[in-house]
């Protein structure tokens, strides 16, 4: 997804994904982790977007509601927010580039992190029990 937004965004492409980092920059310093996870889906939503790939389009929308609930497991955790925030960050300037070598790592690393996220959550669910 995020070589072909590398390859096909278009400059309003990349204005909205600015604008959504903005919101989540923001949602950051007022500590507003549900603005902040409603930009996190929109950043992706544009990348998605971006690819005018119909079918991507339509399943990211069908998955919307479950990527929200997911989020708002992760990013309760410490630290969490930010690092996602310079994530994103990552991917947007690599996709800025239409570099894509750097949205393959940057997206990569963002994967990674976030499933690190989630397997923390379900250990932590499990100690509890």
């Amino acid at each position: 997804i995020g070589i072909t937004a590398a390859k096909r965004a278009k400059e309003k492409d990349l204005e909205k994904m600015e604008e959504y980092l903005k919101l989540q920059e923001k949602a950051i310093a007022d500590k507003d982790i549900e603005a902040f996870n409603e930009g996190d889906l929109d950043f992706h939503q544009v990348i998605v977007t971006a690819t005018g790939n119909e079918i991507l389009i339509a399943l990211y929308k069908g998955l919307t509601d479950l990527m929200l609930e997911s989020r708002r497991k992760t990013n309760q955790l410490p630290g969490v927010p930010e690092e996602a925030f310079n994530e994103h960050i990552e991917i947007f300037h690599a996709i800025k580039k239409g570099s894509e070598e750097k949205v393959q790592q940057a997206i990569f690393h963002h994967l990674s992190k976030t499933r690190g996220n989630f397997e923390k959550i379900f250990k932590d669910a499990e100690e509890r029990r």
